[in-house]
Formats: C-alpha cells, structure tokens, sequence
C-alpha cells in the first residue's frame, strides 16, 4: 500500500515537472522566436554595412546605425540623412534606399560611385534632397523618381546618365531645382515640366537634347535661371520668357534656335545673364537688352544697327559673327540711312524711265517727219 502510494506521488511529481518544463520550452520558444524579429535599427544598420562605405573599426563598437560618419538620426533613431559628399567613395552605388523609409536628405555628390540609379528610390516619400552630382553613374533616370513628390532638389549633374527626362516629371510638384547637366540625356523637353509651379533653377546642358522648348515651362513663375546650352533645341525663342519678372539667367547658346530676340526681353530689370551665341537668330537688337549685365549675342545672323551706346554697355566682342549687323563702330560696315536707300532705289527707276520716255519722243517725231508717198 505503501509503495503505491510513493509511486503516485512520483507519477505525479513527474507529471508536474514535465508540465512546467513543457511551459518553460514554450516560453524559450516565444522568447527566441521574439528575438529573432529584427528591429527597424538592426535592418537600417545592416544595410549600411551592406554597402560597404564604413570599415569594421567604425562599426564594431556600436549598434546603432546613428553613430556611423555622415549618418543622422531622427529622435527614435531612425536614420533620416546621409551625407558622404566628397567621401571617396568608389565602386557600385549598393545602397538599398528602401532600407531607410525616413530619409529625407541623400547627399553623395563626389565621389566616384558607378552603376545605375536605384529604382527604389521612388519608396522615400519624404525625401526632399538629393544630389548624386559629379559621380559615375550610368543607366536612365528611373521612372520611379517622379514618385518624390516632397522633393526640393534633385541633382545627377556630370554623370554618365543616358536616356529620356520622365514624362511625368510634372508630378513632383515641390520641386525647386532640378539639375540634370553633363550626362547623355536625349529626346525632348517634356511638356509636363510646365506643372512645376515652383521651380527656381532648371539646368539642363551639355546633353543631346532635342526640339523645342515647350512653352509650358513659361507657366514657372518663380523660375530664375535656364540652363540649356549645348543641346540639340531649335524652334522660336518664345516671347512668354519675357514675362517671367524673376528670371536672371538665361542661357541657350550652342543651339539652334531661331527667329527674332523678344523686344521685351530684359525689360523687368531682372535678368542678368543672356547667352544667346551660336543659334540661328535674326532680326535687331532689342533695346532693353542694354540693361542686361552680361550679353553674348556672338554667331547669329542678326541683322540691322548696333545701338549707339552699346559699347558702353557691353564688350563688342559679343556681337563678333553676326555679319549682317552695321553701325558706327570699328568692325561693322556703316549703317545707310533708310531716306538714302529710297533715293539709291528710285534713282535707277527714274533714269529708266526717262530713257522710255524720250525713247517714245523720238519715236513720235520720226513718225510726224516721215514724208508722205505720192
């Protein structure tokens, strides 16, 4: 009786210990299961590890992906800029930006990165700052990028970017400076660029664009400067520039442009800048263009008198290679007046007739001298 009694005790002794031991599996299991969920910091700082940019030294006392060089941080530790701009940096550009949803600031300007842009860029909703400038990289703007509607600037400038601006560019309505310069960029100007109300600079030379400038981008009431020489542009230059009153920079030269100088052009007293040689343009020189601080009109076949004053205003060498121009300067054939035109026209015409004239005289007396036949 005895012994059946400790057996039972034992039975259910075991029977208890197994339970908890069971429950103490179970909590091992949840607990390592808890565990092996990577927080948002470990994956942000994984993938800046992934990307090859920071040595073992600077990441092996730390956790945190916020004590890494050129890495700010939100106040919960979210990585919210990186800024390695002139960092030395070579090789493929690796960074997955879809790693670090709160970014708002990429600076990486600089370096020597190669490889095309990432398309996960478009992820970064809160992105206002961009500059990929003076690096390597290859490949198309990715159509993604339009998705950046928070973006302020944008800058791929001297790279090896080939391709077409996105036609939808004209969704990224925040935009202020959009820097596109020194890459392969071909076919047009989109016309959707007119949407971007409060765009400032828009630089976009040394590419192989080609076309006309659509004149939507007239609609940018806040643009300041227009960066487009050495493209492949022609089509008249519209006279919808002239009203935009914020405009200090123009430059279109190296293009072939044509038609005449808008009249009103510099009349604002705004625009510093205009860079107009190397295009087809004709016609005169526009008055309000004296005004204009800096003037290059070199390499058109404009026509007509240089303005009296202008050598007070500008370098003559501005107008070198417009052979159609006149006026009384070194250089330029003397302008004739237009009463002396007239006179030079009419002279032949008069001399002509009076030559028929008395051509039809003599005829006449021949006729009346003329003996009559018996």
């Amino acid at each position: 009786m005895a012994s059946s009694a400790s057996i039972s005790v034992i039975a259910v002794a075991w029977v208890t210990c197994i339970s908890f031991y069971g429950i103490y599996l179970d909590t091992e299991v949840v607990v390592f299961v808890v565990a092996s969920k990577s927080s948002p910091l470990d994956l942000e700082m994984k993938a800046l590890l992934e990307m090859g940019w920071w040595s073992s030294v600077d990441t092996n006392n730390t956790s945190s992906p916020c004590e890494c060089y050129g890495i700010s941080c939100s106040a919960g530790g979210r990585v919210t800029k990186i800024n390695l701009a002139n960092s030395y940096l070579e090789g493929k550009l690796k960074l997955k930006f879809s790693s670090f949803p709160n970014l708002d600031f990429v600076d990486l300007h600089g370096n020597g990165l190669q490889g095309s842009i990432p398309s996960d860029i478009g992820t970064l909703s809160n992105l206002t700052f961009l500059d990929l400038s003076f690096n390597q990289l290859t490949g198309e703007i990715p159509l993604s990028i339009v998705n950046l509607t928070q973006l302020l600037t944008f800058d791929i400038a001297s790279n090896n970017i080939h391709g077409s601006i996105p036609l939808e560019i004209g969704n990224m309505k925040s935009l202020n400076y959009l820097y596109l310069s020194l890459n392969k960029i071909s076919g047009s100007i989109p016309t959707g660029i007119g949407d971007l109300k409060n765009l400032m600079c828009l630089h976009l030379k040394s590419n192989n664009l080609i076309g006309a400038v659509p004149t939507t981008l007239a609609g940018c009431p806040y643009l300041q400067e227009l960066i487009l020489s050495h493209n492949y542009l022609t089509g008249l230059f519209s006279h919808r520039f002239a009203d935009l009153y914020w405009l200090n920079t123009i430059d279109l030269s190296h293009n072939f442009f044509s038609g005449e100088i808008p009249g009103k052009l510099g009349g604002s007293g705004n625009l510093s800048i205009l860079y107009l040689s190397y295009n087809n343009l004709t016609g005169n020189i526009p008055l309000p263009l004296i005004s204009v601080q800096d003037v290059d009109l070199s390499y058109n076949p404009l026509n007509g008198k240089v303005l009296d004053n202008f050598d007070q205003y500008h370098s003559l060498d501005t107008l070198i290679g417009n052979n159609d121009l006149c006026g009384n300067f070194t250089g330029f054939p003397p302008c004739h007046s237009s009463i002396g035109s007239k006179i030079k026209l009419i002279i032949p015409i008069v001399i002509f007739l009076g030559f028929l004239a008395l051509g039809g005289f003599l005829m006449y007396q021949g006729i009346i001298k003329k003996p009559r036949s018996k």
